[in-house]
């Protein structure tokens, strides 16, 4: 979690919590899944000609810098940030987001 960039004090929740059991147990994946962290392949994404929105919570320093390169690289993309939302969105601020977002396309 803090390769992610989630603050100590928020790794101590985590660890509090019911599903912290469960996430312990995926463990041994990680070292898999940090080999995958870097740069985005940004040359990939120079190609994508269709409307494309970057939507992220603005909650963890790793995914907005991420996700600022990715939408800079896309031609046309709107970057976007949903105030006060975590990993999971509320679905009504995510869905009025997306009908926005469909509705000016």
């Amino acid at each position: 979690m803090t390769l992610a960039g989630v603050p100590a004090d928020e790794v101590d929740q985590a660890r509090g919590s019911t599903a912290w059991p469960a996430v312990e147990r995926l463990a041994h994946t990680l070292a898999y899944d940090a080999e995958l962290y870097g740069p985005p392949p940004l040359d990939r994404f120079t190609a994508i000609t269709c409307p494309t929105l970057v939507l992220t919570s603005g909650a963890g320093t790793f995914y907005e810098t991420a996700a600022d390169a990715v939408a800079e690289a896309i031609p046309g993309a709107l970057r976007m940030r949903l105030p006060d939302q975590g990993h999971v969105a509320d679905p009504t601020v995510l869905a009025a987001t997306l009908r926005a977002f469909f509705r000016e396309e």
